[in-house]
């Protein structure tokens, strides 16, 4: 299990630096949820949707927005712990 095992106490310098560097790399390969806060941020449920989908609904919206966020935190923090270990 990757969570069990020991974080290194005294890594080199350049394995912080290049952990520092790749926060931010690691964030932005989150498909999922940078477009799940751009849903939430921008676009909003209309009846008119129907009109193409005719099963669509509100609630499946938001359901399926939220599975996505949670799939997307998801593979964030395992992008996370593989980058700390």
């Amino acid at each position: 299990d990757a969570l069990d095992l020991p974080i290194p106490e005294n890594p080199s310098t350049q394995v912080l630096v290049t952990q520092f560097f790749m926060l931010p790399v690691a964030v932005a390969m989150q498909d999922d949820l940078i477009a799940t806060y751009y849903l939430v941020a921008n676009i909003k449920y209309h009846e008119r949707v129907q009109t193409n989908s005719p099963h669509a609904s509100n609630i499946k919206f938001h359901v399926a927005n939220l599975c996505r966020g949670i799939d997307g935190m998801f593979s964030l923090l395992v992008n996370f712990v593989i980058l700390i270990k």
